[in-house]
């Protein structure tokens, strides 16, 4: 699976691989942004994942409102 990332102009900031999974296994990348993009202080943003073998795959994401600290499940869309 490839995730690349942007910042909310659509700029692509960096991309990486996730290595195939069995079926039921799962993956997850904590603050990608900040830990693989080196980004301290973005506002927006998104990330275009590409399932590259493979089907039946979901992806979702969880964000924290920095000011409020409210969280909210944002998931994928085709």
């Amino acid at each position: 699976m490839l995730v690349e990332l942007f910042d909310g102009a659509g700029t692509k900031l960096t991309d990486y691989t996730v290595t195939p999974l069995a079926a039921g296994q799962w993956s997850q990348a904590t603050q990608p942004f900040k830990n693989v993009a080196g980004q301290t202080a973005m506002d927006r943003g998104y990330a275009k994942i590409t399932v590259q073998s493979g089907s039946g795959v979901f992806a979702f994401a969880s964000v924290i409102d920095n000011i409020t600290n409210d969280p909210t499940t944002v998931t994928m869309q085709r």
